[in-house]
C-alpha cells in the first residue's frame, strides 16, 4: 500500500523522527502514552532532551483520538496547552 515493500519500509522511509533534530522553531509534540498505535519505541524522548527547540509531552492518557478531557472554560486539555505553548515562546 502506498508503494512500500512493507510496513518496516513504510516506518522508516515516512518517519519525520530523522528531521526532529533539524528543528529550529519552537515546537511542541503531544502524544499520549496510552496511544494503541504506537510502541514505547515511536517517543521521541531523546530527541526532545537534546533539542532546544524541539519539546515533547507525553501524558499519561489521551488515547489515539486525542485528549478529551474538558476544562472549566469548557476548551480540551490539548487545545490549552497548544494555547499555553504558544504564549511561552518568544518571537523576534
Amino acid at each position: 500500500m502506498g508503494g512500500y515493500l512493507n510496513a518496516s519500509e513504510y516506518y522508516e522511509k515516512a518517519s519525520s523522527r530523522p528531521f526532529l533534530p533539524s528543528i529550529t522553531v519552537p515546537t511542541l509534540l503531544v502524544n499520549a502514552l496510552d496511544d494503541p498505535f504506537l510502541g514505547s519505541g515511536c517517543y521521541p524522548v531523546a530527541e526532545a532532551r537534546t533539542s532546544r527547540t524541539f519539546f515533547f509531552e507525553f501524558p499519561r492518557n489521551g488515547g489515539h483520538i486525542g485528549f478529551l478531557t474538558l476544562h472549566k472554560n469548557r476548551e480540551y486539555w490539548h487545545e490549552t496547552r497548544i494555547a499555553d505553548f504558544l504564549s511561552e515562546q518568544t518571537y523576534c
